[in-house]
């Protein structure tokens, strides 16, 4: 347990000891938002400020004392990208149009030149008889 200010504490409980949290941290090999906010509550646990957490991570001081409590109160688990755990179905990359769109990226796209997230995006809404679909979706 290490005082990170006046009135908030981490705890790294028996899931993560001190010792074990470097080879955790190590094992997350997605970088998603999982691994950043494992940084910044393994940064927290080395003793570093939550203002020179925000520096290093890139995120809001009251977004990363929001992970702390989180953390405090459910573990490991709480880290993340809670929607993606949250019940509900997918509504746009469902199974069947990922698996179209990895193999139409197999090959070039209609205009030609490389594949990107709008390119993909086109694509998927052009299956979906939408307009258009984010090209965020596209990322996938």
């Amino acid at each position: 347990m290490r005082q990170v200010s006046a009135s908030l504490t981490i705890h790294l409980g028996p899931c993560l000891t001190w010792s074990s949290t470097p080879a955790y941290f190590c094992s997350v090999l997605f970088l998603d938002t999982a691994s950043r906010h494992f940084q910044a509550i393994w940064l927290l646990a080395r003793g570093h400020t939550i203002s020179q957490v925000a520096a290093t991570t890139a995120f809001g001081e009251r977004w990363i004392e929001q992970l702390l409590a989180r953390y405090n109160a459910e573990g490991p688990e709480a880290l993340g990208d809670l929607r993606r755990r949250n019940g509900a179905s997918a509504t746009i990359l469902e199974p069947g149009l990922l698996e179209k769109l990895r193999l139409r990226l197999g090959k070039p796209p209609p205009n030609g030149g490389l594949w990107s997230s709008r390119k993909a995006a086109n694509w998927m809404a052009e299956e979906l008889g939408l307009k258009s679909v984010a090209p965020q979706r596209g990322k996938h």
